[in-house]
């Protein structure tokens, strides 16, 4: 992986700083939406003894879209994150419940 060089003077530092503040902003809402998944999944396995299996899906790809968030506002990635690419196929689940 090639590593670019900034510099306060250089206009694709200062266009990735507005990527940075979306990708912030998408990853903020993402969280809170994460937890509100969290507490519909707890009711919903509290009374039907299994979580849902859609939500169990939604939850997966909206992780990647918060972890790769996260690398790209680190730097550890100039790939740039959903909303600027698209939305995330959820990994296959290799847990046992």
């Amino acid at each position: 992986m090639t590593t670019k060089h900034y510099s306060i003077f250089n206009e694709a530092l200062w266009i990735r700083v507005i990527f940075m503040v979306i990708t912030a902003l998408v990853v903020y809402v993402s969280v809170f939406i994460c937890w509100l998944i969290i507490l519909v999944q707890i009711l919903i396995t509290a009374v039907s003894g299994q979580a849902n299996e859609n939500l169990k899906t939604f939850g997966a790809a909206l992780s990647q879209v918060i972890a790769t968030g996260f690398r790209f506002l680190c730097f550890q990635s100039e790939e740039k994150p959903f909303p600027f690419s698209d939305w995330p196929q959820p990994k296959a689940d290799n847990s046992h419940d």
